[in-house]
C-alpha cells in the first residue's frame, strides 16, 4: 500500500546520528565520553601546573617587584607590577589584596574598593581585610573611629608600623590635628630613620605648624634620597613662599612642573610663578602666565586675584575689570572687597565703594572669629563645639567646600550631632534643595530620615 511504501522509505532515510546504538558498542562510547570529561577535568584543574606554571611564575615575579617597590614608596611603580601580576594571575588573593593596600595609598577608593572585595572573596585573611578597612578610615580623616586601636597595634610593635604610621598621620593631617600629625611623624623617623615618607610627613605637620625652616629641612632630605617626589616639591616651594623665599621657590615650582605637568597641583603651581615673578619685579612676565592660566580656568579666584593687584598698582581702572570678575566668583573674600573699595574710592565712586566697605565690615568680625576658633583649636583638637562654629562662620563666610570640611569632621567624632545636622538643613534650605534639607532635618530631630536619604551624597 501507498502508505506502507512511505513508512519504509522514512526509515530508509535515516541519519547516522538516528541510527540506534548496537548494545555491544555502548560500553565503547561510555568509555570514550569518560576519558574526554576527565581530559577536560585535568586541563581546567591543572594538577600538575604543566598549564599554569608560566603565568605563576610572571604573577609571582610581578609581586615581588611591586613588594619591592612599595618598600621603596614607589607606588606607580608597585601599581604597574601588580596590574601584570593579575593578568597572570587574576585569582591571587595575596596580589588583589596588594593592589588594593596601594591603591588606597595613592588615593584610588574605586581601586582600592574593588580589589579588597575581590581579596575577600579569594580568601586572603578577615584579620588583614579588617585591618584595611581601618587604615581607610584612618588615611581619609575618621580617625577617632579607629585611632584608639591603631594606637595599641602600634604599641604592640606590630610589623605594619610604618603603613600604619603612614594613614594615620595623613588622616591627623586632613583633620587640622597637626600636633597629633607631627608627634606621630616624629615617632616614625625615630623608629624609621631611612623612611623618606617619614621626613615628608613631618615637614608638613611642620609647614601646617608655620614652622617653616624646619619643614624646608625635612622636604630637603626627602629631596635628596627621591629628587623627582612631587609632593616634596610642591610643598618645598609651598613653604618658601610662605617665608618669603622667592627665587628658591620659583625654581623649585618650575622643577615640579617639568617633572609633574598635568598633576592635580598644576594650576596653584602655575599661579605661585606668577605670584614669584611679580614678587622679584618681572611684571609682564607675571602678567603673561596669569593670562595664560586664566584663559584655561576664566574663574579661578586667585589668579583673579592677583591679576588685580598687578593692575592695581599702576591703575585703579585697569583692576576694577579684574575685581569685579573676582567678587562674581568668591563674593565674601575679604582681600577682593578690600581692593574694590581701594579701587572704586579712588575713581570717585564712593556709593559703589561704602556698599562693599559695608559687607567687608560685617565679615571682618567673622574672621577674627574664625582665626580665634582655629588658634584654639591647635591646643583641643577633639573640641566638636569649635570645630562646629568654625564650620558655621565658613558658611556665613561663603566657604561651603571648606565648611562642609569642618562640619564632616564634627560627625566623625559625634555622629548625632544635633546643631551640624539643623546647620546643613539650613544651608540646603537656602540653596533650594528640599530633599536635603528634609533629609538633615530629620536629623536635627532625631528621627530616622525616610528613604530618600539614600540619594544623599557625603557632605565632604
Amino acid at each position: 500500500m501507498p502508505v506502507a511504501e512511505s513508512s519504509s522509505s522514512e526509515q530508509s532515510r535515516l541519519s547516522p546520528a538516528q541510527t540506534p546504538v548496537p548494545r555491544s558498542h555502548r560500553p565503547l562510547f561510555f568509555l570514550l565520553g569518560m576519558i574526554l570529561l576527565v581530559g577536560m577535568l585535568l586541563y581546567w584543574l591543572d594538577p600538575f601546573r604543566l598549564r599554569s606554571a608560566p603565568s605563576m611564575d610572571g604573577a609571582r615575579f610581578h609581586l615581588q617587584h611591586a613588594q619591592n617597590a612599595l618598600a621603596g614608596r614607589d607606588y606607580g611603580l608597585a601599581k604597574a607590577h601588580l596590574e601584570a601580576a593579575l593578568e597572570a594571575a587574576p585569582l591571587s588573593a595575596e596580589a588583589n589584596f596588594v593592589m588594593a593596600r596601594t591603591c588606597r595609598r595613592l588615593d584610588d577608593p574605586a581601586g582600592w574598593s574593588l580589589y579588597l572585595r575581590k581579596a575577600g572573596i579569594l580568601g586572603w585573611p578577615q584579620n588583614q581585610i579588617e585591618l584595611e578597612l581601618r587604615l581607610k578610615e584612618a588615611q581619609t580623616g575618621n580617625t577617632w573611629k579607629v585611632e584608639e586601636g591603631l594606637v595599641d597595634e602600634l604599641n604592640s610593635k606590630t610589623p605594619e608600623q610604618a603603613i600604619i604610621l603612614e594613614a594615620l598621620v595623613k588622616g591627623y593631617l586632613e583633620n587640622d590635628r597637626f600636633k597629633d600629625a607631627h608627634r606621630l611623624a616624629e615617632a616614625w623617623v625615630h623608629d624609621h630613620p631611612e623612611d623618606w615618607q617619614a621626613r615628608l610627613y613631618r615637614g608638613r605637620a611642620f609647614q601646617q605648624g608655620v614652622r617653616f625652616q624646619e619643614a624646608i629641612t625635612d622636604y630637603e632630605y626627602v629631596l635628596q634620597v627621591r629628587p623627582d617626589q612631587p609632593q616634596a616639591q610642591f610643598w618645598l616651594a609651598e613653604t618658601l613662599v610662605s617665608d618669603r623665599q622667592y627665587a628658591p621657590a620659583l625654581e623649585n615650582f618650575q622643577a615640579f612642573l617639568r617633572a609633574h605637568p598635568d598633576a592635580p597641583e598644576s594650576p596653584q603651581a602655575h599661579l605661585a610663578l606668577a605670584n614669584c615673578r611679580y614678587s622679584l619685579g618681572e611684571v609682564e612676565t607675571a602678567r603673561s602666565l596669569l593670562d595664560d592660566l586664566l584663559s584655561k580656568r576664566e574663574d579661578y579666584t586667585a589668579a583673579l586675584l592677583l591679576r588685580a593687584q598687578i593692575e592695581q598698582a599702576e591703575s585703579p581702572d585697569k583692576a576694577l575689570p579684574w575685581l569685579l570678575k573676582a567678587e562674581a566668583t568668591a563674593p565674601n573674600d575679604q582681600q577682593v572687597l578690600h581692593l574694590l573699595v581701594l579701587a572704586l574710592r579712588a575713581l570717585k565712586r564712593d556709593d559703589e565703594a561704602q556698599k562693599y566697605d559695608e559687607r567687608l565690615e560685617n565679615n571682618k568680625a567673622k574672621l577674627t572669629e574664625l582665626i580665634k576658633f582655629k588658634t584654639q583649636l591647635l591646643q583641643e583638637a577633639e573640641n566638636v563645639d569649635l570645630r562646629f562654629r568654625i564650620g558655621l562662620l565658613l558658611l556665613e563666610l561663603g566657604d561651603e567646600d571648606e565648611a562642609a570640611h569642618w562640619f564632616q569632621t564634627v560627625l566623625w567624632i559625634d555622629s548625632a550631632h544635633r546643631p551640624t545636622f539643623q546647620a546643613l538643613a539650613d544651608y540646603w534650605q537656602k540653596k533650594g534643595n528640599r530633599a536635603r534639607a528634609s533629609h538633615y532635618r530629620y536629623l536635627a530631630e532625631g528621627k530616622t530620615p525616610p528613604e530618600v536619604g539614600r540619594a544623599i551624597a557625603s557632605e565632604k
